[in-house]
C-alpha cells in the first residue's frame, strides 16, 4: 500500500502544470500584497496600547479633533498626524461597539421576555438565549497594533483560498482521466491489488497533496506579513476587524487564525473527493477541469454579480465548499440551523454536512471504478 501511495505522489508532484502554476500565483499575490504593506504603525500604537478606558475615548476623539480643525483651516500637518487618526478611529471604535453590544443585549432581553411571557420556548427562544449567552462571552476592550496578524488571517480568505483551491483543481482534476487518456486504466481496473486498493491509494495521496499545498500557503503568509510588518496584534479580538462586528464568537486573532487553517484544510480535502470523483467519471481531462473550475468558482462569481436582496440564495451558498473554504463566513454573524427544534451553530453543522457529502462522493467513488468495464 505505501507503494501505491508513494507511486500517486510521484503522478501528482511531478506535474509540471503545478509548478507553473504555483509561481505564476505567488507573482501574482506578491505583487498584490506590495500594493497592501504600507509602512508599520506600531511605534503609533504603542502609547495607546492595552485597555481602553473612557478617559481614553475622550482623549483619542479631542486630539483627533485637533487634527482636524488643522485640516479645515488649510494647515499642513505631518504624515504622523495623519496616520494618528487611525489610532484614534480604531480607540474610538472600541467604544463604538461597547455601544452597540449593549444595544444588542437589551433588544435580546426584550425578545426573551416576550417568548417567555408567551410560553413559546420552541426553537426561536433557544435561538435568542444562545446568541444572548456567547455575545455576553465578548470582551472587546483593549487596543493592539493588528495589522500583521490581521493581515494574516484575512490573506487565508482572499489569496490563501484562491491558491489552495486552484492547485487542487490543476494537480487533481485529472487523476483518473489521465489514466483513461494514456491508457493506463487497462492497468488499474485489471490490477492485482484490487481497484479498491488503487482508489485508496489516489485518495491518500490527494489529501496528502492538499495538505502540503496548504502547508505551503500558510508559511509563506506567515513569511510575508512577518518581514513586512512584524509579528504584532494576535492577542487582538476578531472585533476589532469591522466586518466581524455581528459575530457573537470570542476569539483572538490567533485562534481565529487556526480555526481558519483547520477549516480551509477540512473543506479543501473534502472539494478534493469532489474533484476526484468528477475526474473518475469524466473521460476527458477538459471536462473534468470546466467542472471543478465552475463548482469552485460558482459561489465568488455570484457573491458579486447576484443582489445583495436575495439573501435565501446566499444561505444556500454558505453550503458550497468554496465559502466553507472561505471560513469567515461562518463567523461573521450569529447564524443557526434548526435541528429538531435545536439552534446548531453554521460552523459546526457545516463540518457534518461536509462529512455526509463526503462520504457519499467516496461511495459514489468506489462505485463508478468498481463498476468500469476494463477497455478491450
Amino acid at each position: 500500500m505505501r507503494e501505491l501511495i508513494g507511486h500517486e505522489l510521484y503522478k501528482i508532484f511531478r506535474q509540471k502544470s503545478i509548478y507553473l502554476m504555483s509561481l505564476f500565483l505567488l507573482a501574482i499575490i506578491v505583487f498584490f500584497l506590495l500594493q497592501m504593506r504600507g509602512p508599520s504603525l506600531n511605534f503609533l500604537y504603542q502609547k495607546w496600547e492595552g485597555p481602553v478606558s473612557s478617559q481614553d475615548i475622550e482623549k483619542a476623539i479631542k486630539e483627533d479633533k485637533i487634527i482636524i480643525n488643522k485640516q479645515e483651516q488649510g494647515i499642513d500637518i505631518t504624515w504622523e498626524e495623519l496616520k494618528l487618526r487611525n489610532v484614534y478611529s480604531d480607540i474610538n471604535d472600541i467604544g463604538r461597539y461597547k455601544t452597540i453590544q449593549e444595544e444588542k443585549l437589551k433588544v435580546l432581553n426584550g425578545k426573551i421576555s416576550k417568548f417567555e411571557n408567551d410560553g413559546d420556548l420552541g426553537y426561536q427562544y433557544r435561538k435568542l438565549k444562545l446568541e444572548k449567552e456567547m455575545l455576553k462571552d465578548v470582551k472587546f476592550s483593549t487596543l493592539y497594533y493588528q495589522r500583521p496578524a490581521e493581515q494574516m488571517n484575512e490573506y487565508l480568505n482572499t489569496f490563501g483560498l484562491i491558491f489552495v483551491g486552484a492547485l487542487i483543481i490543476f494537480g487533481l482534476s485529472s487523476i483518473f482521466t489521465r489514466e483513461y487518456t494514456t491508457g493506463v486504466d487497462n492497468y488499474m481496473l485489471s490490477s492485482i491489488n484490487g481497484r479498491k486498493k488503487i482508489v485508496h491509494a489516489k485518495i491518500i495521496a490527494s489529501l496528502i497533496f492538499v495538505a502540503v499545498v496548504t502547508l505551503i500557503s500558510v508559511i509563506f503568509d506567515l513569511m510575508f506579513w512577518n518581514i513586512m510588518d512584524g509579528n504584532d496584534g494576535w492577542h487582538a479580538d476578531i472585533h476589532s476587524i469591522e466586518k466581524y462586528w455581528d459575530s457573537p464568537y470570542s476569539f483572538t486573532l490567533l485562534s481565529y487564525f487556526f480555526i481558519q487553517v483547520a477549516y480551509q484544510l477540512f473543506a479543501g480535502f473534502a472539494f478534493t473527493l469532489f474533484v476526484l470523483f468528477i475526474s473518475a467519471i469524466s473521460k476527458n481531462s477538459l471536462v473534468s477541469f470546466i467542472i471543478c473550475s465552475f463548482v469552485f468558482a460558482f459561489p465568488l462569481a455570484v457573491e458579486t454579480f447576484i443582489p445583495y436582496d436575495m439573501q435565501w440564495f446566499f444561505n444556500i451558498l454558505k453550503f458550497t465548499y468554496t465559502e466553507i473554504m472561505l471560513v469567515d463566513v461562518l463567523f461573521k454573524d450569529f447564524f443557526t440551523i434548526n435541528v429538531f427544534g435545536y439552534p446548531i451553530l453554521l460552523p459546526i453543522f457545516v463540518i457534518g454536512f461536509l462529512v455526509a457529502i463526503s462520504i457519499i462522493v467516496v461511495i459514489l467513488l468506489y462505485r463508478v471504478i468498481a463498476n468500469k468495464q476494463v477497455p478491450s
